[in-house]
């Protein structure tokens, strides 16, 4: 489990996150999108354990991919992050900047195929407020954050779900938490991420993706 906040001070502009603290034991997903190795369709994720991804549209920048908000996507398999389900408990660490925050429900983050899987939504309810999502035996949630967010800078998100509770941390501020002990319905659907099964796609540039689970 990732269980503190990394800060990456260079981030979009030299190789790397700036920190060498940073850990990836046990993480599942490294995505350095900002990498010119990142770049095409499909690329391959970075170790400790790659993924073949592959982009629809999502333009490749220096501060990381670009999705436009309309039919953006970048997709990884399911089978090749979690297996045959879902573990209980994970951390996704994102850098994301927005490039709307219109009441629209954009999805940054997606595995739900139904009931089942996990997603993390911005936009959904109220503008500019983001909330955790995962399913065991109903729909759990973080809540809806303190912060609204903004279109002019990069946020470092911070979801976790440890069994206790779920949480949502930004900037490396606690915005949204909510007591949770179920155990998250596995799922057979990829990873998506700034797209939710083809519709409610998230616009802005992320500039990285790391999952543990």
């Amino acid at each position: 489990m990732l269980t503190r906040v990394v800060t990456r001070p260079s981030f979009g502009l030299t190789g790397g996150w700036g920190s060498p603290k940073l850990d990836l034991a046990g993480c599942v997903l490294y995505a350095p999108l900002w990498r010119p190795d990142q770049a095409g369709s499909p690329f391959t994720t970075k170790p400790p354990v790659p993924h073949l991804a592959t982009v629809t549209g999502a333009l490749w920048t220096p501060q990381g991919r670009s999705l436009d908000n309309i039919n953006d996507e970048i997709t990884i398999p399911a089978s090749t992050l979690f297996g045959t389900s879902l573990a209980s408990a994970f951390s996704m660490l994102m850098w994301f900047k927005p490039s709307t925050v219109a009441v629209a429900t954009d999805t940054l983050f997606n595995t739900v195929t139904g009931s089942d899987g996990i997603a993390l939504n911005l936009n959904q309810t109220n503008s500019g407020k983001m909330a955790g999502w995962f399913y065991d035996t109903g729909w759990r949630t973080t809540g809806e954050t303190t912060l609204t967010f903004g279109t002019t800078k990069f946020y470092h998100i911070f979801l976790r779900y440890d069994k206790i509770n779920f949480s949502l941390i930004i900037d490396g501020v606690s915005e949204a938490s909510s007591a949770q002990t179920g155990t998250i319905a596995g799922t057979s659907m990829p990873l998506q991420i700034c797209s939710n099964g083809g519709a409610q796609f998230a616009g802005g540039i992320v500039g990285e993706v790391i999952l543990d689970s």
